[in-house]
């Protein structure tokens, strides 16, 4: 990799650009429509950090990065309230908050009600379904002498997150899920629960 002048570096910027503009155009439609208006929503600042931050990877096309992020955001939330209301150890683990895996933090929040039944379900479908798939990757599995396209491994996980994958949903797909239940889900947690 060699020096590229700054006219250089323009260019590549600009091409770029150009050759995403309309799948950037069309993400930050869907993501308008799909957004409530989140300038009153009482955010703790760690978690719309993390928002704002998964809502710009899907933006620009970073699915992998998009679906990490919206769990962090979730993940720092339950964090971020047991911390506010002085959770010391969580009663479900005996864990401080900050020890606490995102499982138990999800089923501690349900069973306190900080979650309802079906947030906390939409919330680990991200952690169990999308996350898990590209924060674990493992080898490849063979099954009946025949590799195992619908096991979350390099390969598999290699064209979800690269291309369009032709045994399933690909990281957009899950992408896009996750920002549904993202943007549809946290606002409302963070309002009715009054930022904390």
């Amino acid at each position: 990799m060699g020096t590229y002048s700054d006219s250089q570096l323009k260019k590549m910027i600009l091409g770029q650009d150009k050759g995403t503009f309309d799948d950037r155009l069309e993400r930050l439609r869907y993501l308008m429509s799909i957004s409530p208006g989140d300038e009153s929503v009482p955010f703790p600042s760690v978690v719309l950090a993390y928002y704002e931050e998964a809502r710009l990877c899907w933006y620009h096309g970073a699915f992998v990065s998009a679906i990490v992020m919206a769990q962090m955001a979730f993940e720092e939330l339950l964090r971020s309230h047991y911390r506010a209301i002085g959770i010391n150890k969580l009663p479900l683990t005996g864990k401080p908050p900050d020890d606490a895996n995102f499982v138990q933090l999800i089923k501690q929040a349900e069973q306190d009600g900080y979650l309802t039944v079906q947030e906390a379900k939409h919330i680990d479908k991200i952690r169990r379904e999308y996350r898990n798939r590209y924060v674990h990757v493992k080898n490849a599995k063979i099954v009946d002498g025949k590799q195992d396209m619908k096991s979350s491994n390099w390969l598999t996980i290699g064209m979800k997150a690269l291309c369009r994958n032709p045994y399933g949903d690909d990281a957009s797909d899950e992408a896009r899920e996750t920002m549904c239940i993202l943007v549809s889900i946290l606002p409302d947690i963070c309002i009715r629960n009054g930022g904390f």
